[in-house]
């Protein structure tokens, strides 16, 4: 799976963003294997949904982790 991780970083651009992300936080950021084990698990959990919910893929969707710290920092100030 973790070969999965990095050909998903490699190739779709919603990964590659959220590997940045990652890899770039200002409080803690990760290095480049935590950040790939992290997108690693995300992709698990993204097949499981996909698999036990039938329904398709929506990058959208995968980077709502980010949208949603910039909102709790729009709220802290």
């Amino acid at each position: 799976m973790f070969q999965a991780a990095k050909s998903a970083v490699a190739h779709a651009d919603e990964f590659k963003e959220l590997y940045i992300y990652y890899t770039t936080q200002t409080k803690y950021p990760f290095k480049r294997m935590q950040s790939l084990i992290v997108i690693d698990c995300k992709l698990l959990r993204i097949i499981y949904t996909i698999m036990k919910k039938e329904t398709s893929y929506d990058p959208k969707k995968l980077l709502t982790d980010i949208k949603r710290q910039e909102k709790q920092k729009a709220l802290a100030v």
